[in-house]
């Protein structure tokens, strides 16, 4: 961040939101990897794990992005939770669903996705991420 420009609390309740959406998906993710049937634990217990590391992986590289000011993170960020959200408003994946939290953790992510996507979206963000580039064009 650069000095003399303080996050608006509208990003910073964003970015919150986001850190809490992947640490309450962790023990689901756990929870649903430990309920996979033996006979398909081979293949698909590694693999759900690695997948659900990667995709918080991403998830933390665009948080801090956009907690630094990379308005580009932002959008990005934003055209990712709007494809999130029409894909799952028809409810989870019922093939990878081996734990019933699973299906909990799906809507509790929906509407947290929801409301992230409205943070960053708000003028006080939008004005943010402006005075961040007019500041760097002065310099």
């Amino acid at each position: 961040m650069k000095p003399g420009i303080p996050r608006p609390v509208t990003l910073v309740t964003a970015i919150t939101i986001m850190l809490v959406g992947i640490i309450i998906s962790i023990p689901v993710a756990f929870l649903n990897i430990s309920s996979i049937p033996i006979e398909e634990a081979g293949v698909g217990a590694p693999a759900a794990l690695t997948g659900y590391f990667v995709a918080a992986s991403i998830q933390l590289i665009f948080i801090y992005l956009i907690f630094s000011g990379r308005n580009w993170a932002r959008y990005i960020y934003v055209v990712l939770l709007l494809l999130g959200i029409i894909l799952g408003l028809d409810g989870p994946n019922t093939v990878s669903v081996y734990h019933q939290s699973s299906v909990f953790n799906h809507w509790i992510q929906m509407v947290l996705n929801v409301v992230v996507l409205v943070l960053l979206l708000v003028p006080a963000t939008t004005a943010w991420f402006k005075e961040l580039k007019i500041h760097k064009l002065s310099q």
